[in-house]
């Protein structure tokens, strides 16, 4: 092989893996970034003073009353909220 062909194939070569660099680069999914912290909404909730513990029980309070629960456990509840 003369040197003028070697050139070209050697410059051929070079241009594939370049071919081969780039179609790996856009086949990789971008890179996400870190989820945030996520914080409580925090407006309303301080605004009412309302805990983790009344958040939890203020729903079950709408569903207990919602059925008909018994007005000693819906008074019992009310309590505990104070």
């Amino acid at each position: 092989m003369d040197e003028p062909q070697e050139a070209q194939m050697m410059e051929a070569v070079r241009q594939m893996q370049q071919m081969k660099e780039q179609t790996m680069q856009a086949q990789s999914p971008p890179a996400l970034p870190p989820p945030a912290a996520q914080e409580p909404p925090s407006g309303l909730l301080q605004f009412l003073h309302l805990d983790s513990d009344a958040l939890l029980i203020l729903p079950l309070l709408l569903l207990l009353m919602r059925e008909g629960a018994d007005d000693k456990l819906v008074l019992a509840l009310l309590y505990v909220l104070l």
